[in-house]
C-alpha cells in the first residue's frame, strides 16, 4: 500500500475538493519519500545492499576491500553469516555452495590431517571467487588440518577438467 493510498480515507474526506487538491499538491514528496524508504530496506538487505557493505564487513570482522566486486563482497558477508561455532561436513559444503555456486563433495582423510573438498562446477561458470573461498574454508576448519581444492568443471563431451588450488596458485591435474 502506498504511503497516500487515497482509499484509506473515508468516502467523505475523499470527494471534498480540498482533500484532492491537499493530496495531489504533496504527491511529488510522498513519492519521494516512499522511493527513500524502499532504497533503505533494500541497503539493508545483504543479497542487494551497496553502500551498507562496509558496515557489514566491519560488523563482522572482515576485511574491507572497496576494489573487490559487490558480489565477491556480499558473499564473505554471506559466508561468514552462516559460519556456524562447529564446523561439520554438512557446514563446508553449504559455504562451498554459498560462494561457488557448485555441488561439492568432501573427503576426511584423518591419517593426512587432511580435508579435500571436490567441487562439481557447470561449462559455463566463470564467476566463481577462489580467494574467497579459501579464506573462508580456512576460518572455519580446525587449524591443525590441511586443506585440498579441486575444481571440476564440466564440459560439454561429460569431461571433467579440474584444478587444484594451493595458497591461492592454480595447478592443472588432468
Amino acid at each position: 500500500m502506498a504511503v497516500n493510498d487515497i482509499y484509506t480515507l473515508p468516502l467523505k474526506v475523499r470527494s471534498m475538493h480540498e482533500m484532492a487538491d491537499l493530496l495531489n499538491a504533496e504527491q511529488k514528496e510522498i513519492a519521494l519519500i516512499s522511493k527513500m524508504v524502499k532504497t533503505i530496506e533494500e541497503e539493508l538487505h545483504i543479497y542487494s545492499s551497496t553502500s551498507l557493505l562496509g558496515r557489514y564487513e566491519k560488523q563482522f570482522g572482515l576485511s574491507t576491500n572497496p576494489m573487490e566486486g559487490l558480489e565477491e563482497r556480499r558473499r564473505r558477508i554471506i559466508a561468514k553469516l552462516n559460519a556456524r561455532q562447529m564446523t561439520t561436513v554438512e557446514s563446508i559444503q553449504e559455504l562451498v555452495q554459498i560462494i561457488t555456486g557448485g555441488t561439492s563433495e568432501i573427503i576426511e582423510r584423518f591419517q593426512e590431517y587432511l580435508i579435500a573438498i571436490i567441487i562439481y562446477l557447470p561449462e559455463d561458470d566463470k564467476n566463481v571467487f577462489y580467494k574467497t573461498l579459501v579464506k573462508q574454508i580456512e576460518e572455519v576448519k580446525p587449524a591443525h588440518l590441511g586443506l585440498s581444492i579441486t575444481y571440476n568443471i564440466a564440459l560439454s563431451a561429460g569431461v571433467y577438467f579440474g584444478t587444484a588450488i594451493s595458497e591461492y596458485k592454480e595447478e592443472v591435474i588432468c
